[in-house]
């Protein structure tokens, strides 16, 4: 475990939230204290999700520490975001192995927990986030008016985000709350936009023997399947050296590192930016099928690992956005326009928003203020 301590000693009587973000590649915690209309994170605590153990082990550990540093420190309970879908309190996770029981949990620690959805934590993290900081945010587009396409009174936000996964969430402002919609919208049906991804699609579907779904081209597993295809597709071409030095190289590694190895040779080997460029506009006809469904007028979000460590490949030339644009509706086109598209760099959004979604859903259920009026301090 890797603890980062940010705050050195607590007030007379501070109640705090623990929360915590467990993905398919890593797990953190993070003690955040309750502050008069705010959050300040006081403590974080970092895992590799696949050598922690278990969530038990994990969250156990955690407090330990914070016990042994505050051990008169009152948490009133805690809020966990999960890889997967949740039901009862309860998630089995999509690309680890783990059941969690909130319950189970509440019992080991001696305090309430929370399962959301991960996406459902980042979407309450989302009216937190300083859209002008560039630490955390890097827009992508800057949006327009919102009032001639909404005639609502509330706000929607959206995200999506590729890392281990993908994932796609929506937080809605109505009557002075927040409500956010849960979602497994990574594991829609992989919609083909051009001649290239559709013959993508075709030998996906012949190697699975299913439907290929999103998440299997707009992820990290995305970025290994897209790599043999090409691999393979080079390969049927031309033979064994019709596929370049780079290509042999990647082919070699276990998978896992493949995707870094993939992104940096990107700059030298057009193998490996035909890679990134059919990834990245693939990306971006998912961000589309979001933004025409949900209207995120407030705002729509890129999340995940991958988008903040590929940035360059968003951003260069506007590439991501000459994507996501093109709509064969003029109005169409026009309404997307108005939706601000932004990255999120700040890896601790998930846990923001999961001590957020604490407040608002356990501790505050009937006093819901306006989340923007509690960043992250």
């Amino acid at each position: 475990m890797e603890t980062i301590w940010r705050q050195s000693a607590a007030p007379c009587g501070a109640e705090y939230i623990f929360a915590g973000d467990i993905g398919g590649t890593n797990t953190s915690f993070a003690l955040m204290r309750l502050e008069e209309g705010g959050l300040c994170m006081v403590g974080k605590f970092l895992f590799q999700t696949r050598v922690a153990g278990s969530l038990r082990e994990a969250a156990c550990e955690a407090m330990a520490e914070i016990r042994r540093r505050f051990p008169d420190a009152g948490i009133r309970g805690a809020c966990l975001s999960v890889a997967g879908p949740v039901r009862e309190n309860r998630c089995v996770m999509t690309n680890v192995s783990w059941v969690i029981s909130g319950d189970e949990l509440a019992g080991v620690l001696g305090i309430p927990v929370r399962i959301i959805n991960d996406f459902t934590a980042l979407s309450y993290a989302l009216p937190l986030l300083d859209v002008r900081d560039p630490d955390v945010i890097t827009p992508l587009f800057p949006g327009g008016a919102e009032a001639s396409w909404s005639s609502s009174s509330g706000r929607t936000w959206a995200v999506v985000g590729a890392g281990t996964g993908l994932g796609v969430g929506c937080l809605v402002e109505s009557g002075g709350g927040f409500t956010a919609i849960a979602s497994e919208g990574g594991h829609t049906d992989f919609a083909a936009s051009d001649a290239l991804s559709r013959e993508l699609c075709v030998w996906l579907g012949e190697r699975i023997g299913a439907i290929p779904e999103t998440e299997l081209v707009v992820s990290g597993q995305g970025l290994i399947n897209i790599f043999h295809f090409f691999y393979e597709r080079a390969r049927a071409a031309s033979g064994e050296g019709g596929v370049s030095e780079k290509f042999r190289e990647i082919a070699a590694l276990v998978d896992w590192e493949k995707p870094a190895c993939i992104a940096r040779g990107a700059a030298c080997d057009e193998g490996c930016a035909k890679i990134m460029r059919l990834f990245v506009r693939m990306y971006a006809r998912v961000a589309y099928n979001v933004a025409v469904t949900f209207l995120p007028f407030a705002g729509l979000f890129l999340a995940g690992g991958i988008a903040g460590k590929i940035e360059e490949w968003f951003v260069r030339d506007d590439f991501f956005m000459k994507s996501f644009l093109a709509a064969y509706r003029p109005k169409i086109r026009d309404m997307l326009k108005s939706i601000p598209v932004y990255i999120i760099k700040d890896y601790g959004a998930s846990l923001t928003g999961a001590a957020n979604a604490a407040r608002c859903l356990m501790l505050d259920a009937q006093d819901m203020r306006d989340p923007r009026d509690m960043r992250d301090r």
